[in-house]
């Protein structure tokens, strides 16, 4: 199964959002990318060299991230649920036993 193996603060921006880097223990795909776009609007450019993802949650935050790559980035809304990094955790980690 896929897991968050990490949660990284990487910066505070003036207007009081924050950035955390979240690391799995296996490279990023589509599924997990999907499960994180549940209830926010996705935009992805799989033709890319390397294929990226953005999604945006109204007012809570926004996903960045690379498929193939063990790494997401998440700026966070002040303003936001203060669950959020819990719930973003769990959609994550309820892929299938065997895989993400």
């Amino acid at each position: 199964m896929c897991q968050v193996i990490a949660v990284r603060h990487v910066e505070d921006c003036f207007d009081g959002d924050f950035i955390k880097e979240f690391e799995l223990n296996q490279p990023l795909d589509e599924a997990i990318m999907r499960r994180l776009a549940d209830k926010g609007k996705l935009q992805y450019f799989p033709d890319f060299p390397r294929p990226y993802f953005r999604i945006d949650r109204q007012g809570a935050c926004t996903i960045q991230g690379v498929i193939g790559k063990k790494t997401f980035r998440v700026t966070f809304s002040r303003s936001g649920p203060k669950d959020m990094e819990n719930m973003l955790r769990t959609q994550v980690q309820k892929g299938e036993p065997d895989g993400c």
